[in-house]
């Protein structure tokens, strides 16, 4: 048996002879075949003699006929077990029964043992440079480590039991295989590599060269080694995946070579197998045991197809990808693009996030990300975005490289690059506009279903509208929408529905196709379908009627994100029905924890909107609802405002109310979706709904619907006051202010009493086109009309007012400014000096009304001044109002330390100018822009470079002519003085023919244009008569 042994190892060994022969060294090496006594044996060694002696005999009966005994035992223990038990009379049946007993017997020598190299396998090296790894380990990885164990003339027992061994494993590999490899086997498997380079390049491949290549493989398929077999599979996994008997085959024969196979060959077997969509489980667990024995010993791309195959194949070995994200993170420099792409994919595949290997692929892959392809790219991108890991530097790069490579991305990688960029949520601009040009340029007829709904779905992720890019895959899909699968029909719809893309004809092709393919949706296909249809208010019956029906089916699996978008959808468009509702609230009941605040708003407002017949189950989903509101404290307002309508009577009564109401709120969502029409917080934090009720709500439909909304909101503690604005004819009623105020009124314990005047005053407004700080944004409207509010009379009482200013009459303009600082107190923060611009009659008593002002106002002490012509004359009367361009200014101060010299002001600049003048009609803008060039103008000005102006202006008397005194006076301030955020007011103090401005200055006022101001139509403006009609001015009515 050893003389056998060594002949068939004499190619192996003979280049080490020579060497020892060169060396001087041959009379410590034996030659093999030669004479020699041995010495004396152990009992387990002539044990293992006669195991190996009768291992390479072939079974000559049953269905492993052809097989050697060693062959059969390992791979078919099951038989063997079931042999052993047989009482036969056959000899050949008899022997192999022995040789399983002998098996049997030495094999219970090590735990766990199955044949002879099963049995010495697993055991360590405890000598040699060797020492630690297993004898198989050392065989594999080490074969000139075995070489010298044959040859050495050490003969303790651990040198004799790891050379039997390797003569075992040797003997094992010869009876498999033909003792010379026959040239031609590389002659049959040129052919199918060949033609798997031709179709990798795009080429077309005969079919009969591929027939014709199948045939001589399966003829000479026992003749090829592991390198053959391995290229064969990796070729016919590209040319013809789908002929099973061939690959049945294949797999039978692979699982013969697994063990002696390299870590090459592993990874190529498990990369063809999975890649022509086999998942054969014998196969994938031999190739699995085999590279966990060799992975340290794995190169970078050897671990990497490896990984990638098990992925595609479906099969998530824990230990596997354990070892092998163990083994690649110390060597992840060496690896190169594809196989960082391939490793990361398969792991985030099976589902593995590994924050050190991720890390690792990150950072190599921005290292040498010139060196990705494009289906690299994509792969990259996407395996990070499955298991939501947004690495910034590395997705910075793969859209730099993307941009640059994008002509050479196939539509499959563009919707894929796309995608997972979209699901991270990383909107980068340059990216998806590179990706909608490439899309469109190529023709999107060649897409793929699934790439065209890809597309689509990842620019509406990110909220990108591309309307030619939209348009362009609409025509593409309706051409080939029935070679859209469920999922990709669901995504279509409802990316057109998030981008608010209304396309009818593809929205019709949907509603068709969706029913036929009813049994393949899946829930997040159900409810993602009808939630587009119903964004659109589309009602399609046949559509809903099929989704009605498969959401029944699949409600148990429905997630619940799933149950609110179908409870909405199906309320939305009012096909809600009671075995549906049941059936929804029932599954919600069971997942009430898992719904976010929104989804929880979407199945409320749908239970509330259903114009069904309250049931059991549904009164229990609203008070389990109301529960969880209250629980997790989302009884709030929402930071999103509705839709604010102009002109209709919901808008005239949200008018009166803000007006009356400071802190009102108009149009606002309630944290559960619903929307309220005007709201107000009362002392002690109740919400109260003030709502309009337009005619529609007279139905006995949405009677019934208020009903249940108002129950509802009352069991979450929101007040809630309903109010008709239409007499019995559905006229407007002409009362409405009085019924509305009447209203508030009988609601005074619900709100704010203090907050509601009996007095009835209104606030003309006019707002400049820039109503915003300079160089800011404008203010939003509900900003404006909350700043334009009535004060509570704890502030300012109008009857103490009225009887203060008839017992002070000369002080009337300390009422005005104290008004203004009261109402908008914001335009004065920040001021700390104030100066005043007056008539001078009235400088007795300007002095006192000032500083009184200031010291309410102002900061304690604030400095004050009063600013004059300074030619002016005492006791003089009327020069405040006829200053003209060029003057000079002199400041008195009344307090604080103006260092007035010779007319000229240093330190203290005031930031707050208050006018008093007793005639400010036509001349007053001139004669103000004449005063701020002087104060601003100056060495010494006396005024700061921006602050707020208090002024009081002479009106017309006619109300329509009022209109466009308020729209021209508030262009001329804006165009005269540079004025901003000017605001005409008809305050308590003023008279009938009086307004008062409040404006902001920053810097001298602008130069004034020579040209005549244009009209809308091109020509010259042209005074307009008083009475004219003429809309209302921006702001209108407050």
């Amino acid at each position: 048996m050893q003389s056998r042994l060594c002949d068939a190892l004499g190619s192996i060994l003979q280049p080490n002879l020579n060497r020892c022969m060169r060396a001087g060294n041959f009379s410590r090496c034996r030659m093999p075949g030669s004479k020699r006594q041995s010495p004396s044996l152990h009992p387990f060694d002539i044990g293992l003699r006669h195991i190996s002696a009768d291992a390479h005999h072939k079974v000559n009966f049953g269905k492993h006929r052809g097989l050697t005994y060693a062959q059969v035992l390992t791979g078919h223990w099951d038989y063997c077990k079931w042999l052993s038990t047989l009482d036969s009379a056959r000899l050949d049946v008899q022997l192999f029964q022995r040789y399983i007993r002998r098996h049997q017997l030495f094999a219970s020598v090590v735990p766990g043992g199955g044949g002879l190299v099963d049995l010495l396998g697993h055991k360590k090296i405890d000598f040699g440079r060797c020492r630690d790894l297993t004898y198989t380990q050392a065989f594999e990885c080490h074969p000139s480590y075995c070489q010298w164990v044959l040859l050495t003339t050490q003969n303790n027992w651990q040198m004799r039991h790891f050379r039997m061994y390797i003569q075992t494993r040797i003997s094992q590999q010869r009876t498999s295989c033909p003792p010379k490899r026959d040239p031609k086997s590389f002659d049959i498997v040129r052919l199918p590599v060949d033609c798997a380079r031709l179709r990798k390049s795009g080429r077309s491949v005969d079919p009969r060269l591929v027939m014709q290549a199948a045939a001589a493989s399966v003829d000479a398929i026992h003749t090829f080694d592991g390198t053959q077999l391995s290229m064969l599979t990796c070729a016919f996994a590209t040319i013809d995946p789908h002929n099973r008997p061939l690959w049945n085959l294949f797999a039978e024969v692979a699982e013969s070579h697994i063990q002696a196979s390299n870590g090459q060959h592993l990874a190529n077997f498990a990369w063809a197998f999975a890649y022509a969509g086999r998942t054969d489980s014998k196969l994938f667990d031999a190739i699995a045991r085999a590279v966990l024995r060799t992975i340290h010993y794995l190169r970078s791309k050897e671990l990497g197809t490896t990984a990638w195959a098990f992925a595609k194949a479906g099969r998530h070995d824990a230990k596997l990808f354990d070892a092998v994200a163990e083994a690649s993170v110390p060597i992840m420099h060496n690896f190169d693009a594809k196989a960082l792409a391939n490793l990361a994919w398969a792991f985030s595949k099976v589902g593995r996030s590994d924050a050190s290997l991720f890390e690792s692929v990150a950072a190599a892959a921005s290292s040498r990300i010139e060196e990705f392809v494009p289906q690299g790219l994509a792969n990259l991108v996407w395996a990070f975005s499955k298991i939501g890991r947004d690495d910034a530097m590395l997705f910075d790069k793969v859209a730099e490289a993307a941009s640059g490579l994008i002509s050479r991305f196939n539509p499959t990688d563009l919707a894929n690059i796309a995608c997972s960029f979209a699901k991270i949520g990383r909107n980068d601009s340059q990216l998806f506009g590179t990706v909608a040009a490439a899309a469109v340029s190529i023709r999107l007829s060649d897409f793929e279903s699934k790439d065209l709904a890809g597309i689509v779905y990842a620019f509406a992720k990110v909220s990108k509208d591309e309307p030619h890019l939209f348009e362009a895959v609409a025509e593409a899909a309706l051409s080939k929408i029935n070679k859209f699968n469920a999922q990709g029909l669901a995504n279509l719809a409802w990316s057109f529905a998030k981008i608010g893309r209304i396309h009818s004809e593809l929205f019709d092709a949907v509603a068709l196709a969706a029913p036929l393919r009813i049994n393949d949706f899946i829930p997040i296909g159900c409810s993602t379908i009808v939630w587009a249809f119903a964004r659109f208010g589309r009602t399609d019956p046949k559509l809903f009627h099929a989704m009605a029906g498969a959401a029944l089916i699949l409600i148990d699996k429905f997630s619940a994100q799933d149950l609110a978008k179908h409870a909405w959808a199906f309320a939305k468009i009012g096909r809600s029905t009671e075995i549906l509702c049941d059936s929804l609230a029932e599954a919600a009941l069971l997942k009430m924890q898992d719904f976010s605040r929104q989804e929880l708003g979407m199945m409320s407002w749908a239970f509330v909107e259903a114009d069904l017949v309250p049931t059991p189950v549904t009164r229990s989903l609203l008070a389990a609802i109301i529960a969880q509101v209250r629980s997790r404290n989302w009884n709030g307002l929402a930071v999103d405002s509705g839709p604010q309508p102009f002109g209709t009577v919901e808008a005239r009564c949200a008018t009166l109310v803000l007006g009356l109401i400071p802190g009102a709120l108009r149009n606002r969502y309630h944290q559960m979706n619903f929307e309220l029409d005007i709201v107000i917080k009362a002392d002690d934090g109740t919400l109260v709904d003030l709502e309009i009720d337009e005619l529609y709500r007279r139905t006995q439909r949405q009677r019934g619907i208020d009903s249940r909304r108002d129950w509802f909101f009352k069991e979450l503690g929101i007040h809630v006051v309903r109010f008709d604005p239409f007499d019995e004819v559905g006229w407007e009623r002409g009362d409405l202010a009085e019924a509305l105020q009447a209203l508030l009124r009988s609601e005074g314990k619900a709100l704010k009493p203090e907050l509601l005047s009996p007095a009835r005053y209104t606030h003309t407004l006019s707002v400049s086109p820039d109503c915003g700080e300079a160089g800011g944004s404008p203010a939003s409207l509900s900003e404006q009309e909350l700043r334009f509010s009535l004060i509570p009379r704890a502030m300012l009482d109008p009857t103490a007012y009225s009887e203060a200013r008839r017992a002070e009459d000369s002080a009337r303009a300390y009422w005005r400014c104290a008004e203004v600082a009261l109402r908008w107190p914001q335009r004065f923060q920040g001021v700390e000096a104030v100066a005043l611009w007056s008539d001078g009659s009235g400088e007795e008593t300007s002095e006192p009304w000032l500083l009184r002002w200031a010291d309410e106002f102002l900061p304690v002490g604030a400095p004050a001044a009063e600013l004059r012509p300074k030619d002016a004359k005492e006791g003089s009367s009327g020069w405040g109002s006829s200053f003209v361009a060029g003057g000079e200014l002199e400041v008195r101060p009344l307090r604080g330390s103006w260092h007035a010299t010779d007319g000229q002001v240093s330190g203290v600049r005031a930031s707050a100018l208050l006018l008093d003048l007793s005639c400010m009609g036509e001349d007053a803008v001139p004669s103000l822009r004449s005063l701020l060039e002087a104060c601003l103008a100056s060495p010494a000005p006396a005024l700061a470079d921006s602050g707020v102006a208090v002024v009081r202006l002479r009106s017309s008397r006619r109300p329509r002519a009022v209109k466009r005194w308020l729209r021209d006076t508030s262009k001329q301030l804006e165009v005269q003085l540079g004025a901003r955020r000017i605001e005409l007011h008809h305050l308590l103090g003023d008279r009938e023919t009086e307004r008062t401005a409040v404006f902001s200055w920053q810097g001298p006022p602008p130069p004034l244009s020579t040209e005549p101001a244009l009209d809308e139509t091109g020509g010259a403006e042209k005074p307009a008569d008083e009475d004219e009609e003429e809309e209302d001015a921006p702001g209108g009515t407050q």
